[in-house]
């Protein structure tokens, strides 16, 4: 999801809480490297205990989220591949779902306030 979009949603949200008669508090974070900075195994720790997710699905997500590296390729000489202990790989769908599995548990436990948290999009 763009800043854009996710700004008009926002207020598209806003605008239908408030006519109710409830409370809206809007926080905007721009967390710079946030699919970077993912630990993963906090990820699958609370993708294990918080969700009801089938066994070989959580098994495959560990495979595909284990022994990463990367290379930067510059003017046709690639560089030594390094380890990648951190962060999400660069796919702009399920890394956004992940992301939100990430940050699910923060919350504000308050019935009357539309709290809202938005991953960013990756670049496309």
């Amino acid at each position: 999801m763009s800043a854009i979009d996710a700004a008009r949603l926002a207020h598209h949200q806003s605008t239908l809480h408030t006519t109710r008669g409830h409370k809206f508090a809007g926080v905007f974070l721009n967390i710079t490297k946030a699919y970077d900075r993912v630990h993963r195994g906090k990820l699958m720790s609370k993708i294990n205990n918080r969700f009801s997710i089938l066994p070989w699905i959580i098994a495959w997500l560990h495979e595909w989220l284990s022994d990463r590296s990367v290379a930067v390729r510059f003017q046709g000489a690639l560089a030594t591949y390094v380890p990648v202990k951190h962060g999400l790989p660069q796919d702009p769908h399920f890394s956004a779902l992940l992301f939100q599995l990430f940050i699910d548990d923060i919350s504000v436990d308050d019935n009357d306030l539309l709290f809202m948290v938005i991953a960013p999009s990756l670049p496309r």
